[in-house]
């Protein structure tokens, strides 16, 4: 067994304020890993190198192998290991917004999901970088490890939907409903998803309609007011760079469908968080 492993105390303002790590590390084993508790006060992202192995979160097992990675809330009994060895990379993490992004990266892509090597890359990059810091024992600030976990989630938020891969059993409508919530930054249109589903745009818009009981760019705007208010609540960033950030074309259109959506401006809504 080779392992790497540290342990980060963070303070009571890093607790209250920002993302921290708990413990983090690099293992290999070689056979005959298991490890099962009732709780570990905290979220845990860990990424299959090499080997195979298997996880029980939630009443189900799992079996895991190499690009593969999970994310699970440990403040649930879990367990996981492997018989034949393995190759995890992981860290253990907690604090504000933590479970939010749990809760949006789980709805999206489930606890278990596969990597391409590029994506592991951009995931992994920011947990590689805590870990050679810790090494290092290089004096740190904890804003910069609040900023790596930052990273890492928010590179596994704009991952693909893992869970509904595009297999016959979908929908068109399922098909359509997981493209938007992929790419709904970019300015989708109702040709645009036609194509995806291979339908002719009049027949898709209706099929659409009749599913959802939304138009396509109803629904697109739906998603984006989602994850603006997100942001709104959990984030100091101006309205205007939220607003850019979640899709829209100028600050008064996403003024004026937050108000229809919710009642109230962006302002106002984020002095009330």
């Amino acid at each position: 067994m080779i392992e790497k492993i540290y342990f980060c105390v963070p303070t009571t303002a890093a607790c209250r304020e920002v993302l921290y790590p708990l413990c983090l590390g690099d293992f290999t084993y070689e056979r005959d890993y298991h490890i099962a508790r009732n709780a570990y006060d905290s979220y845990l992202f860990f990424y299959v190198r090499e080997g195979k192995g298997y996880l029980e979160f939630d009443g189900r097992k799992y079996h895991l192998s190499k690009g593969q990675a999970c994310l699970i809330d440990c403040y649930q009994p879990h367990a996981y290991g492997s018989d034949s060895g393995w190759e995890i990379e992981w860290i253990h993490f907690d604090g504000r917004c933590a479970g939010s992004y749990y809760d949006m990266i789980v709805k999206q892509s489930g606890n278990v999901f596969s990597l391409t090597e590029r994506q592991a890359a951009q995931v992994l990059r920011p947990l590689r970088y805590m870990l050679e810091l810790l090494e290092s024992k290089i004096t740190y600030k904890e804003i910069w490890m609040a900023k790596y976990i930052t990273d890492m989630l928010s590179f596994l938020l704009g991952l693909p939907d893992y869970t509904l891969p595009y297999t016959e059993s979908m929908t068109p409508c399922e098909r359509a409903v997981s493209y938007i919530r992929q790419r709904f930054r970019s300015n989708i249109t109702l040709q645009e998803l036609a194509d995806h589903v291979s339908l002719d745009a009049s027949y898709f818009l209706r099929l659409f309609k009749r599913e959802t009981g939304l138009t396509p760019h109803a629904y697109l705007v739906s998603v984006r007011l989602q994850q603006a208010g997100y942001y709104l609540k959990t984030t100091d960033r101006p309205v205007k760079e939220i607003a850019y950030a979640c899709g829209f074309q100028s600050v008064n259109s996403f003024c004026i469908a937050f108000k229809k959506n919710k009642g109230m401006t962006p302002t106002q809504y984020k002095e009330r968080q």
